[in-house]
Formats: C-alpha cells, structure tokens, sequence
C-alpha cells in the first residue's frame, strides 16, 4: 500500500488533556503541602520520571513512595501507585496499594478470605449504576477460588454482563446491580469487591496465570458469526477496534490502521462502536468487503453477542478499551496497541499480561506511531500465520 503516513498528534486532545492534568496534580500536591513538604517534591519527581517515560525510574520509586503515602494516609496516592504498578509488571503490589487505599472504609460484613462453610459471599463486581463494562473480566479464576471457600456465592454485575458471567461460572448466582440480594443469602453474609478478593486470593504473576479461566462466550452464536465473516473461505479473521472519543487517549491516525488492513491478508471485521461510516471509508482502501461491519451486533447493547463476535475471529488488535479488556478475558488471541501516557492497565515493560497471557502488548515507547504499526503489522502477520 502507497499512501503518506502522518504521525501528527491531535492537538485539541493533547492540550485538553495537558490544561486538565495540569489542574487535577495542582490540587492534590496543594493538598499534599498541607502534611507534608517533602510528599510534594518526591511527587514532583515521580511526576517529572513519568513525563521523560522513564518507566525504570518510576519502578524505583513504587516502595518508596507508598510508604510516604500510608504515613500520610495520601490514600488518592495509593491508588495511583497501585495502577502504576499494575503497569510495571508488579500486579500483587498493585493491589496491596489499592487494598491499603482502602483500609480507612472496612466493615464488619468485609470478607477477609476466611472460609464460609454454612454463609453466603458476596462479590461485588458493579458497586454503582455506572460501573464500567471491564471491571473484573480479569477476576473469573479467582471468583472461582473464592466460591470455593463458600456454602454460596453471589456475584453482582452490570446488567449487560450477566449473561457472560452466568455462562462462565455455572456454580454461583450471578444478578445484575439494584437485584434485591436478600432472597438470595443463605446465613451469615460477607461481601468483597474485585481489588480485595486479588488481595486475598493472591495476585502474584504465578497465581494469576495458574487461576486463569477464560470467559465463554455462547458457541452457536460464535460459530454462525465466524461462518457469516469467512463466506466460505479459509482466510483468517482479524477483528480491530482503533477509536475513542476519550480526551485521555492517545490515538493513532486511522491511516495507521489503513495500512494494517492493507498489509495483513486476513479479513478484517469492526470491532468498533459508535458511528463509523466515514471512518471506514478510509480504511477498506475503496474495498468495501475488506473490512466487515455487522449491523446485528451492538456492543453497547448486546454484550452476549458482542462477545461471541470477539471469539469467531482468530486475531485482535485494539487500542485499549472494554473491547480489549473482552478480548483478552475470552482468551482470544490480541495485540493491544498501547499509547505512552501511563494511563491503562497493560505493560510498560515486559509486554505481557498475566491475567491474559494470549495477549502481547505492542507500545508507542516513544517512537513515532508509524514505527510501532510496523511491528503490529509484522506480528499480525506472524500470528494469523501461525493460527
């Protein structure tokens, strides 16, 4: 494919998102110099490594700095590290932050990993009405190690969700949100949510691949979707979501994509949400058929079928949204693109991700994003040769 490759950043997202993390790490570290002055300038370094995307640097700077921020009971800190950690390939720290984040809100009702022969636990994986679609799809091994300490287990999850997990995880009781749980408890009743049931189970890398479970999607569906896109061919299935309307991403230019689609011998399929018309336009490279959007799957609606959609094809590649957090939690294979701003739960360092470990994350890491799509191209074309 011949065409100029731009790699100019959209500017109207970069300094909307300068102008608001300017203002939100104004606040905080003002908050900070109220306890402590030395608080403000370790984070001033932290902040300083992160803008020169020293992810070394920042590594070094974990234990430290939440040690200052449990002294200083800093408890948005410990939130930050913990994703911070997340990202550095240290997941069991990441959440012995965010449990320490919370260790001010316990209750008496509070699971603490105890077993419950003659209760009921409860797993709250929606804890409000707007809980985000990706909350825990990297939790079912360890919802299943939990149930397991129970006479019962009800998990609560978003509405849309419910099916996905039911089909999953057979042996507990699965209820969307605003679901009256009492006629559901048998006996004394403890509850826990996704961070805390990985601080009790254990969320080391050798746990977290060792409980492992892939989500199931619903298998005739999957097989009637995979028939629709192949028509009869054997040509390999490559699914790509590449848009967010999110301030707080970096994206790459849909020309960048354009050339995945033109290089990859594959059939492609729109994983993508919202209205696309326009944008598609520019990717099939006047081929209508290369890149099939299916007008009977609505991802924002339809999550069953959304996820059946993600296991007929034999390859991902997405930037990261809930898409992807799907993707990896079936145990599709997947390359998540990801961007430099520090701001999602994929690697930074090693480019795997133990929660789904058929996922290989391929970074900007400072380059120009025309020098990662050649490797997110080379590696597409490697995987679905080794389908």
């Amino acid at each position: 494919m011949d065409r100029p490759i731009s790699d100019k950043p959209d500017m109207s997202r970069v300094w909307r998102r300068r102008i608001r993390d300017g203002l939100q790490t104004f606040r905080r570290q003002l908050r900070r110099l109220a306890r402590s002055p030395r608080g403000v300038i370790d984070y001033a370094r932290y902040r300083r490594a992160l803008r020169r995307q020293d992810w070394a640097a920042l590594h070094r700077m974990l234990r430290p700095l939440s040690q200052s921020a449990l002294r200083l009971r800093d408890h948005q800190l410990l939130v930050e590290l913990g994703y911070a950690a997340l990202r550095l390939d240290e997941p069991q720290l990441g959440v012995e932050f965010l449990h320490a984040a919370r260790s001010g809100s316990r209750k008496p009702d509070d699971w603490r990993g105890e077993p419950i022969p003659d209760g009921t636990l409860v797993i709250r994986i929606a804890e409000k009405a707007s809980q985000g679609l990706a909350v825990g799809l990297d939790a079912i091994g360890h919802i299943r190690a939990a149930a397991a300490r129970a006479a019962r287990t009800v998990v609560i999850v978003e509405p849309r969700m419910v099916p996905l997990f039911q089909r999953t995880l057979p042996e507990v009781t699965v209820l969307p949100f605003g679901t009256e749980l009492k006629p559901h408890l048998q006996g004394k009743a403890v509850e826990t949510d996704v961070n805390d049931l990985k601080f009790l189970i254990g969320y080391d890398a050798d746990t977290v691949r060792r409980l492992n479970v892939p989500m199931l999607a619903d298998p005739a569906i999957t097989r009637t979707l995979r028939d629709r896109y192949q028509r009869g061919r054997s040509i390999p299935l490559v699914g790509a979501s590449w848009s967010s309307t999110h301030y707080g991403k970096d994206l790459p230019g849909l020309e960048h994509w354009a050339q995945l689609i033109a290089d990859v011998p594959a059939q492609f399929v729109s994983l993508q949400y919202g209205d696309i018309a326009n944008e598609v336009t520019a990717l099939n490279g006047g081929v209508p058929e290369r890149l099939v959007v299916d007008p009977e799957i609505d991802q924002l609606k339809d999550m069953d079928s959304f996820a059946s959609q993600i296991a007929a094809l034999d390859l991902v590649v997405s930037i990261s949204n809930s898409g992807a957090q799907r993707g990896g939690a079936l145990g599709q294979r997947m390359i998540l693109v990801r961007e430099d701003l520090f701001r999602r739960n994929w690697s930074y360092l090693s480019g795997q991700v133990p929660w789904y470990p058929r996922t290989s994350v391929i970074g900007k890491d400072g380059r120009p994003w025309s020098a990662a799509f050649g490797d997110i191209i080379a590696e597409s074309r490697k995987l679905i040769g080794e389908r």
